[in-house]
């Protein structure tokens, strides 16, 4: 019984074909995915980073998170009422969880608002900083904030372990401290 090469190659070459198209396309699904999620993972950086600095800028008093060069993972400091109507607001910055926490606490009625950011954190640091090093307050505020993916997110199945991070540092001028502490 003879065999007919002519009639077996075509299906094979055909399901040759059909597994590298869907290979590759898959291949192509994976790279997409991992490119949007190495984004998303800085984007959440960025944003946190932007949201602290907006917070702090309105500061008047900061309590020195950390000492001398050690970094602490909770910020508080006190917006004041300029005019003198009201105590003002103390506000605490924290990681709670993979998210970004604030906390404010309004001084006159002791009633707490706390918004939570979700953004994927891994570390949040502040460290305060004096230039010079003489100087009486504390006028820069260092953040560190680096994010880091879940590996559930990934839409590869060969690596569970995983992670894509994104990093974030600031450096933060506390003008308001700077100017309330230092008028003669």
């Amino acid at each position: 019984m003879g065999v007919q090469i002519d009639l077996i190659v075509p299906p094979i070459i055909i399901g040759l074909l059909i597994i590298l198209i869907f290979r590759l396309n898959a291949f192509i699904m994976e790279t997409s995915v991992d490119n949007r999620l190495n984004n998303d993972m800085q984007t959440f950086a960025e944003v946190t980073s932007r949201v602290i600095q907006e917070e702090v800028k309105k500061a008047s008093e900061i309590d020195s998170p950390g000492g001398a060069g050690i970094p602490d993972t909770v910020l508080e400091f006190i917006i004041a009422d300029p005019w003198g109507v009201s105590l003002g607001e103390k506000v605490t910055i924290q990681r709670s969880g993979r998210n970004l926490e604030v906390i404010k606490e309004n001084l006159d009625t002791a009633t707490a608002d706390t918004v939570i950011y979700p953004s994927s954190l891994s570390v949040l640091e502040f460290n305060m900083e004096r230039k010079p090093d003489t100087a009486p307050q504390p006028y820069y505020l260092n953040v560190k904030i680096e994010t880091e993916s879940n590996p559930n997110h990934h839409a590869s199945m060969r690596d569970l372990d995983k992670t894509v991070k994104g990093f974030a540092e600031n450096e933060i001028y506390l003008r308001n401290v700077h100017r309330i502490c230092c008028i003669p």
